[in-house]
């Protein structure tokens, strides 16, 4: 009986561990996938010394891509700074994600050395999935 016990507490520890690195690895998925459309808009910003204004121009595949990259969008904030906004279908990990799509962003930001710097973070728009399930890089 106590191991019964034993073996019930584990796997409720276990399991939902689990879970969270099935869609962490998912989401890693995505960063190597965003990491392509990065270098576009980095070569965009060398070739013409300024941001694009939205993905046509910059060349980025908008999606889907696959079956869980659903959109990548570019977002001009202002002529120093935009992000990459990765949007994923995520249900197979949980039937209550359909509306937690955006996985995370990558914020651009142009330097006066003429490079770019990147931070990734989660999504601000009200359908980010919880930071938790996003790679350590992401949080």
């Amino acid at each position: 009986m106590i191991v019964v016990a034993i073996i019930g507490i584990l796997a409720a520890v276990a399991i939902p561990a689990y879970n969270r690195s099935l869609v962490t690895a998912a989401i890693e998925e995505g960063l190597i996938f965003a990491e392509e459309e990065r270098m576009r808009i980095e070569l965009f910003f060398e070739e013409n010394n300024r941001l694009p204004s939205d993905a046509t121009e910059a060349g980025l595949i908008k999606g889907p891509v696959g079956n869980r990259i659903q959109q990548i969008l570019w977002r001009l904030d202002n002529p120093q700074n935009g992000r990459l906004n990765i949007t994923m279908n995520l249900t197979e990990f949980n039937s209550d994600w359909s509306a937690y799509t955006t996985a995370f962003d990558l914020h651009g930001q142009t330097n006066a050395n003429g490079s770019m710097t990147w931070r990734c973070q989660p999504g601000n728009d009200g359908t980010a999935i919880p930071a938790n399930y996003l790679p350590s890089s992401c949080q």
